[in-house]
């Protein structure tokens, strides 16, 4: 399992070059917007950014878990639990995603 999350790395690699791929779209104007969007419309384009959801999803909820081993918090002399910093991991990705959404759609 250990190697399969640290191959998860190659699908948020492969994410960041579509952001960057789709910011530099942008820069250049709403034609090569259009033209990147009708790229990424086909049927195997939507099944690659599946696949790379799903992948980056498994990466980001074993590193949440692996997070309590990662980093020791300390509050005074007490070390706060794995349990604490796992659901203090989940919370703030919960209303990060929560707030972006509503930020996209306008609300």
């Amino acid at each position: 399992m250990f190697i399969i999350r640290e191959l998860t790395s190659i699908f948020v690699a492969a994410y960041a070059v579509i952001l960057i791929i789709k910011l530099n779209a942008l820069r250049q104007g709403p034609e090569a917007w259009e033209a990147l969007i009708a790229t990424f419309s086909t049927p195997f384009s939507i099944t690659m950014h599946l696949l790379i959801f799903v992948f980056v999803l498994y990466h980001t909820i074993t590193w949440f878990k692996l997070a309590p081993s990662a980093m020791v918090v300390k509050v005074g002399k007490r070390r706060v639990p794995g349990s604490a910093i796992i659901a203090g991991n989940f919370v703030m990705w919960i209303l990060f995603s929560a707030a972006i959404l509503w930020i996209i759609l306008g609300a």
